[in-house]
């Protein structure tokens, strides 16, 4: 598969009103208003911006579709939002919020027949799956739920079965990297087998080496997805005016932030893989 660009993607997990990250998809902290981090990043020149209902799944329920409308209206990039997606009703609501795309993950998981029927009203370039991957042993299995719940389903034996109806792209997260700064992981890449679609990167973005090699080595990656490393870049540089609510006093006295987190901003990463002749969008 060849890549036009590659697109650097921040996440934005979503916790009711506020912006959240965890460590494998666990242990969340409030950070602050996604919409103004949404707006940041536009600014700095992300490709897409991905939002995450992290809890939607878990309580049934989901609160992102008015911080869609906010965000849409103020910014002119493609926005990829899921969480708690379970009838194409949900979809159609996500897609007239203003989301681009729509990103599927649990409810496929239960019933499958969901993803065709998704495809077939909609079209690949509407949906995206999300898909959530532990190491277990010596295999890589997927969970639901934001990493909570397993499901006894092997890797590749997913993704060959979404590819089966679509080649959608597929935003594929590490649980066990995601929000520890150790690196994205490579294990889990060199683990794929056959992969005939489009690959988001997700979690655990240690350093600017790491993104470009595993973009070089691997053809099948058209963009990495990253969390930690630009949220907390902004707020240590504050760049953004925050909300109260955030809890960013553990970032002053470094207090539980993950001990190998290198932060980094969107431009600086651009600037790096330019450097690197990595075809990216300026």
């Amino acid at each position: 598969m060849e890549k036009e660009y590659i697109r650097i993607i921040p996440k934005l997990e979503v916790k009711g009103p506020n912006l959240v990250k965890g460590i494998k998809l666990d242990g969340l902290r409030v950070l602050g208003n996604p919409e103004n981090f949404a707006l940041h990043y536009f600014n700095e020149g992300a490709d897409e911006i991905f939002f995450q209902d992290v809890v939607a799944s878990l309580y049934q329920q989901n609160t992102l579709l008015s911080i869609l409308k906010k965000v849409a209206n103020n910014i002119l990039i493609p926005i990829t939002a899921g969480g708690g997606v379970k009838t194409l009703s949900d979809i159609q609501n996500f897609l007239n919020a203003g989301a681009d795309r729509v990103s599927i993950n649990s409810a496929i998981v239960s019933d499958f027949s969901f993803f065709k029927e998704s495809i077939k009203k909609f079209g690949v370039s509407n949906i995206v799956v999300s898909v959530e991957a532990v190491k277990i042993k010596e295999k890589y299995m997927i969970t639901i739920k934001s990493g909570r719940e397993f499901t006894g389903i092997e890797l590749n034996d997913w993704i060959k079965k979404i590819n089966s109806v679509a080649p959608v792209e597929i935003f594929l997260t590490s649980v066990d990297m995601d929000g520890t700064g150790r690196g994205y992981d490579i294990n889990m890449v060199s683990y794929l087998r056959n992969v005939k679609n489009s690959i988001v990167l997700v979690g655990g973005a240690s350093n600017l080496r790491e993104i470009a090699e595993i973009i070089k080595k691997n053809k099948y990656i058209n963009g990495i997805g990253i969390g930690s490393a630009l949220h907390y870049d902004t707020i240590s540089h504050k760049k953004l005016k925050f909300d109260d609510t955030g809890n960013t006093e553990f970032l002053k006295h470094n207090i539980h932030k993950p001990k190998n987190l290198v932060t980094f901003s969107l431009k600086k990463i651009k600037s790096y893989l330019k450097q690197k002749k990595i075809n990216i969008r300026n």
